[in-house]
């Protein structure tokens, strides 16, 4: 990814969402209207916008007064483990600490993945999807993960952040939360639902 265009794009979010009060409605059409296109709404707690180039995609996530967006967790771990590449790359991410927001709003600029055709043919999927048991409040890693240092590091650090925020009966890494690369290779996406 070039890193100058990568700049660009941070510093155009920032003056278009940033520089006022936003809502996940005005965030919305302030997207649109830069010529942002909407990529999927169906997300419970965003919405995720892909940028004009198609190099980027944007998720604008908010919580709800009983139920918080979890995702932020994972984006912060995905940036400690930048080099990792079971995580996303993340190249922007803002929480909003404002309190005049009506509802508290989380911007995650990252890269594009693509949805997996057939997670159950993917020996990664399935030892990550494994790694989380039903009913299971903990993570646990499959023998086989330690045969790939990078997923077993994945894999612990995720269960890392569940314990250290008490997301254990909100992690789930079944094959709704993992996508990949244009390269074939898995990442994890969205764990703490």
């Amino acid at each position: 990814m070039n890193h100058s265009h990568t700049e660009a794009i941070q510093k155009s979010l920032t003056h278009l969402l940033l520089s006022t009060y936003i809502t996940t409605d005005s965030a919305e059409h302030l997207l649109l209207n830069a010529g942002w296109f909407l990529h999927s709404s169906e997300g419970c707690f965003s919405n995720v916008y892909r940028s004009p180039c198609g190099q980027y995609i944007l998720r604008v996530g908010h919580s709800y007064a009983d139920r918080e967006d979890k995702y932020p967790f994972h984006a912060c771990n995905a940036i400690l483990n930048e080099d990792n590449p079971y995580f996303p790359k993340i190249y922007w991410h803002v929480q909003s600490i404002f309190r005049h927001f009506d509802e508290p709003l989380t911007l995650t600029l990252m890269e594009v993945l693509n949805p997996i055709d057939n997670p159950f043919k993917s020996y990664d999927c399935k030892l990550i999807s494994e790694a989380v048991p039903v009913h299971s409040d903990e993570v646990i890693i499959p023998q086989q993960a330690f045969e790939n240092n990078a997923l077993a590091k994945a894999l612990y650090s995720l269960g890392k952040v569940m314990e250290k925020h008490g997301l254990e009966s909100d992690i789930s890494l079944g094959n709704g939360n993992l996508m990949q690369r244009p390269s074939g290779e898995i990442v994890i996406t969205d764990p703490y639902c």
